[in-house]
């Protein structure tokens, strides 16, 4: 481990000066690993606690109980600590490399990411959001993995197509797509009929059919969630994407593919959630209105 600087010496760059800050332990006591370390924590993103959102709405699950927030502050602080933490904002370890995409209606994604025009309509697709519309080109190009949370009738080619199309500096290395509970057609049934529709991009028989994705994706997690009881009918779907696992794959725009990765299987995890997604107003989740959600998750990888 490096020493920290005993005597910090003021610079000019440019028409500034950079003060030394000989006085802060910042830089007098602590080496410079231990002040990088304390700046990605701080610039990373987390939950915001105080707008967390209701148990019971469609877009509530884990990972996403609140909107999420990176506090920028820390660069408002000087000259010096905003020179070595400015290029931070963007170390995969804050988690600011990664962003989330809600496709479908508007009561499916948090109010924050909605857009200003169709704030109180039933439909958004896959609109840009309130969040989202003000980055720069520079910004889209730092993003490395984005999560699309989409409901089954937006899973088709010439969606992912227009909306990388839009995005044109947006170009991730990974893509992890979650269908929830309430994102499938069918899920509003006791049983059977789960399914994502006939169109979905990662079957191909054409040799000649548009790629639906980047050439710059490695990897696409697919996550599939339903409550516990009707998780057999997801076995079903992976299944039959295991069977047809030749024609199961997504092409990417310079016609490589992506196909299942049989050595990773299949993975599973379970959370207890509302049985009565939709119904907000409940302070706290009675215990008779909770419920198993099992989510399935399948991996993507580029066939080399």
């Amino acid at each position: 481990m490096s020493q920290p600087p005993t005597n910090p010496v003021s610079e000019k760059t440019g028409l500034w000066w950079i003060d030394g800050q000989r006085f802060s332990p910042l830089y007098t006591v602590l080496p410079a690993e231990i002040r990088i370390l304390i700046f990605k924590f701080t610039l990373a993103k987390d939950v915001d606690l105080k707008n967390l959102y209701p148990f019971e709405a469609f877009y509530y699950r884990p990972g996403c109980a609140g909107p999420m927030r990176a506090d920028l502050g820390l660069l408002r602080t000087c000259r010096r600590v905003y020179r070595e933490a400015k290029d931070l904002v963007w170390d995969p370890s804050t988690g600011n490399c990664e962003e989330t995409f809600w496709w479908g209606g508007t009561i499916h994604r948090p109010k924050e990411c909605r857009s200003y025009l169709h704030r109180n309509r039933s439909w958004e697709g896959t609109s840009s959001t309130i969040l989202t519309r003000p980055y720069t080109e520079s910004q889209w190009s730092r993003m490395t993995s984005i999560h699309l949370y989409m409901e089954a009738h937006c899973c088709t080619t010439p969606v992912f197509t227009g909306f990388f199309a839009r995005l044109a500096h947006l170009r991730p290395r990974v893509i992890r797509i979650t269908f929830r509970r309430t994102d499938w057609i069918g899920w509003e049934a006791v049983s059977g009929g789960l399914s994502l529709g006939t169109d979905v991009p990662w079957y191909h028989d054409d040799a000649q059919a548009t790629g639906a994705i980047p050439n710059s994706v490695e990897a696409i997690i697919l996550e599939l969630e339903t409550v516990e009881w009707r998780s057999d009918e997801v076995d079903d779907v992976i299944t039959m994407m295991f069977d047809h696992s030749s024609r199961c794959r997504w092409k990417r725009e310079d016609g490589r593919y992506l196909v299942l990765d049989r050595q990773a299987g299949v993975k599973q995890w379970d959370w207890m959630g509302t049985s009565r997604p939709g119904y907000v107003g409940y302070k706290s989740q009675p215990l008779e209105f909770q419920t198993q959600y099992t989510v399935k998750v399948l991996m993507f990888t580029l066939r080399y």
